[in-house]
Order: structure tokens, then sequence, then C-alpha cells
């Protein structure tokens, strides 16, 4: 049988703070990585990937 999920719990003070501030700054475009950086991030996935299949 499964075990019932969790609520999750309310973030207060900083954890609050930070995740708004985060949330606003993401809206306005302010995380967003650059094409250089997702093409290493699919290289790496990649490699990755190749790894699991060796381990098979």
């Amino acid at each position: 049988m499964a075990l019932p999920i969790k609520d999750t719990p309310t973030l207060t003070g900083r954890d609050a703070d930070k995740f708004w501030k985060r949330a606003v700054e993401s809206e306005a475009g302010l995380h967003k990585i650059s094409e250089q950086e997702r093409k290493k991030i699919k290289e790496d996935a990649a490699r990755i990937e190749k790894i699991a299949e060796f381990d098979k």
C-alpha cells in the first residue's frame, strides 16, 4: 500500500523572502542561461546517458 503524500510546508521568514525575490527576478528574465551554457548542459547529459547505457 502506498504512503500518503505529506503537505508541502509553508515557507516563512528568510526562506519566503528569498523565494519571492527569486520568483520576481525569474519573471523579469534575470535568470536565463546562455546558449553556450545550454550547449554544455546538453553535452554533459549526453555523456551521462552513455555512462548509464554502459552500466546496463
